[in-house]
């Protein structure tokens, strides 16, 4: 199925990204705030049809990020993240691998550093990083290895569209856990808006999820609130994979879409080592 689709400059494990085709098949045509309360990347959100976007992630750093990229001159960002490289020593808009670790050790030792240039190293930083991934130990320093990509042409026109598609939304940003901006934002949606659900998944080691920071309670959690969603009469959509049996008695209460997609050559797997594929899907109330 051809993607059309704008990509987000940075590259999520799990991310929606390859599924948006099927996914936005699936999405109403009548949307008016378009809910993305686990943004991610932002690849659901910044291809929503709707007249507001309110995005959601708790990763400041990649919400900062994004604050960065709207509040700023596309031209001006491709010459900061030119700069910064050059800065580093690097050829062709590329790091090599001691220059990678030493933007990471600047990042990480960062003081009295504005947002703004914070959110600059962050991004360079997942442009060197080993697939471009995001991940932060537990005192909350960047430590991706080093990976070679850098900045290149295809890396700059994809950020060059996003830019462009983010600069012409009407988007809020939050960076909030899901219960509270779920408990801020509940008593004002209306029928004609819309809730995407994209967690983590438990049950899975990707990058996201190291160290149990997603768990059954928190499904269970979210999927209170998917049911208060439905009781309201406002619809909602929930990427999730059905590897439990819990998770498959809820979703049963719902409409569920087997996507075409399994993540088997992605940094992302379960934790027992069955050979089984995990199936995605998108469970709606509508």
């Amino acid at each position: 199925m051809k993607n059309n689709y704008i990509k987000s400059p940075f590259n999520y494990t799990g991310g929606k990204y390859k599924l948006l085709p099927q996914v936005m098949s699936l999405f109403p045509d009548d949307i008016k705030t378009f809910y993305d309360v686990f943004c991610g990347g932002l690849n659901v959100g910044i291809n929503a049809k709707c007249k507001i976007v309110c995005a959601n992630d708790k990763l400041i750093q990649v919400i900062d990020t994004f604050r960065m990229f709207r509040g700023s001159d596309g031209q001006h960002v491709i010459n900061m993240i030119h700069r910064i490289i050059e800065q580093y020593g690097g050829i062709n808009f590329k790091l090599d691998k001691d220059s990678y670790l030493k933007l990471r050790e600047d990042y990480n030792n960062r003081v009295s550093m504005n947002r703004y240039d914070e959110a600059i190293l962050f991004y360079v930083l997942t442009c060197h990083s080993f697939s471009n991934q995001i991940r932060f130990n537990k005192k909350g320093g960047f430590n991706m290895p080093y990976g070679d990509r850098g900045f290149n042409e295809a890396m700059q026109q994809n950020l060059n569209s996003f830019l462009n598609k983010l600069h012409n939304t009407t988007i809020c940003l939050s960076n909030e856990d899901f219960d509270t901006f779920m408990s801020k934002k509940f008593d004002n949606m209306k029928r004609d808006d819309f809730v995407y659900f994209d967690p983590p998944y438990s049950g899975t080691t990707a990058t996201y999820n190291e160290g149990g920071n997603w768990v059954r309670q928190n499904d269970i959690d979210l999927f209170l609130w998917a049911d208060r969603l439905n009781t309201n009469d406002i619809r909602f959509a929930m990427s999730n994979i059905l590897n439990e049996q819990y998770k498959t008695a809820w979703a049963n209460k719902y409409n569920v879409h087997t996507l075409d997609y399994n993540y088997k050559n992605c940094n992302y797997q379960k934790k027992n080592k069955t050979g089984k594929k995990d199936t995605e899907v998108l469970i709606t109330n509508y």
